[in-house]
């Protein structure tokens, strides 16, 4: 990963003490694309919006930003960090 690329995936929980926003996080930093589609799918179809299909990549460089599908495991292993919130 080129050092002033950043993606950072940032995902949401709503307070529902059901959802495994630590697992999820594990998993993201890891790099363990198998379990976060798992959980991507147990949660997708929700009526609340917890896990976006992009993430943010920022060019420091540049000064710019975009969305970055990371739906497939290439891009999935190129988030370089995660942050959740309440939503």
């Amino acid at each position: 990963m080129i050092s002033h690329i950043s993606i950072t995936y940032y995902y949401y929980y709503h307070l529902n003490p059901d959802f495994p926003k630590e697992e999820i996080r594990m998993a993201i930093k890891s790099h363990d694309y198998a379990t976060f589609i798992k959980f991507y799918n147990q949660w997708k179809d929700n009526d609340l919006y917890y896990l976006p299909d992009t993430a943010f990549i920022y060019d420091e460089i540049d000064d710019k930003g975009g969305y970055l599908n990371i739906l497939n495991e290439q891009n999935f292993n190129l988030i370089t960090d995660c942050e959740y919130e309440c939503g």
